[in-house]
């Protein structure tokens, strides 16, 4: 099987190397895999194909992974540690999958913690095999960064639950208190559909202990998500007057 998938992808990566990397848990570490990995977010061709191989991999669980942790974080009490909403975007196109979500969150986050090795914290991870200790109702394990995902028309699903904490914001405080909801799209320059921005703000009035509706930008420096719309003071006040009504 892993033969089989690695030989698709021959054009783009060292498959007997990565058939040898994949027999360890530190296999995000270990080369070629891990100049792979530095190049992925490059060229967007080698990109596209690296996301599918990463996604085959992990539906064939070929890939080393860890069950019980260690963890980045534990789950969280509900009502008293959920004060904030982040709003995202996914930068992608609208009609991205909920596999290619998990899968971008396992790349972009989790293989991205595990390799790090510059404090305590992340010596703890390095090297080790990749957890996140969350998982779907058929006791499969994801990655992903938000808890609901909102497609141009409105509907919109779950992802995470709310007890389980997202690594979203880059900003540890954040992750541990909030609610993260993406707009599937790149919303860079024009803003989300009217009716996607109602069923966002029918989601937070589920919310009754929230402080702040915030956009990843302003969790983090050196991010324009969810897009340029976010600085407009009419449309950010539409989305929290609506969750505002809503209630």
């Amino acid at each position: 099987m892993i033969n089989e998938i690695l030989s698709k992808y021959v054009k783009f990566i060292d498959c007997e190397g990565w058939k040898e990397a994949l027999k360890y848990p530190d296999w995000y570490i270990k080369e070629p895999v891990a100049t792979d990995l530095k190049k992925f977010n490059g060229d967007v061709f080698f990109r596209l194909n690296f996301y599918n191989l990463i996604k085959e991999l992990l539906c064939d669980n070929l890939i080393a992974l860890d069950r019980e942790g260690p963890t980045f974080f534990h789950e969280r009490e509900i009502e008293r540690e959920i004060t904030n909403i982040v709003i995202h975007h996914t930068k992608t196109e609208p009609e991205i999958s909920k596999e290619y979500l998990s899968v971008m969150g396992f790349l972009n986050v989790y293989v991205a913690e595990y390799s790090r090795c510059h404090n305590s914290l992340h010596r703890l991870f390095y090297g080790k095999p990749i957890c996140s200790g969350h998982f779907d109702k058929n006791n499969k394990q994801i990655f992903y960064n938000y808890h609901w995902i909102i497609r141009p028309d409105g509907s919109r699903e779950r992802l995470l639950q709310d007890h389980q904490i997202g690594l979203h914001a880059g900003n540890k405080a954040v992750n541990r208190t909030s609610i993260a909801i993406c707009f599937a799209g790149d919303y860079s320059n024009s803003p989300p559909a009217f009716s996607a921005i109602e069923s966002a703000a029918r989601i937070i009035k589920q919310y009754s202990n929230i402080k702040n509706i915030i956009g990843h930008c302003e969790a983090r420096e050196g991010t324009d998500c969810p897009g340029n719309w976010w600085n407009s003071s009419t449309l950010r006040g539409k989305l929290i007057a609506l969750a505002t009504l809503c209630k």
